[in-house]
């Protein structure tokens, strides 16, 4: 069976929801399956970009498990999810509410010395009560 099948089968997804979270075409994926298509190395660098846990061994030569194992996520991936939710959440807020905010951050910031905004900037994030 072709390497990019068996990942797609262990991922659990069609050839079209493959081709959108990579962003190629069914088409495209289709014809890799059916050896009209050659894997290339861009196309290896776009899969293991959109889904980090495929196996680029595997995909370009069958070698090894189609999926590498999950590993949790680092400290800058759990920040940004974090800046992320954030950012979604203040877009849905009324934008007076939105002004507020936004006002209060800047008079936080002017109240603070250059070296209390330099000392916020490189802070950790802090630990919440019980957690790791």
């Amino acid at each position: 069976m072709n390497s990019l099948k068996v990942i797609r089968a262990e991922l659990g997804l069609t050839q079209k929801a493959f081709g959108e979270i990579v962003g190629v075409g069914t088409a495209y994926v289709g014809k890799i399956e059916i050896g009209q298509q050659a894997i290339t190395p861009r196309f290896v660098r776009r899969v293991v970009k959109a889904l980090p846990r495929v196996n680029p061994e595997f995909l370009l030569n069958g070698e090894g498990d189609p999926l590498l194992p999950e590993r949790p996520p680092t400290a800058e991936e759990r920040r940004q999810r974090l800046i992320d939710s954030i950012r979604d959440i203040f877009d849905q807020l009324d934008p007076s509410v939105q002004a507020m905010i936004e006002e209060a951050i800047v008079n936080q910031q002017k109240a603070r010395t250059p070296q209390q905004n330099e000392e916020a900037q490189n802070a950790p994030p802090a630990k919440k009560n019980g957690g790791p």
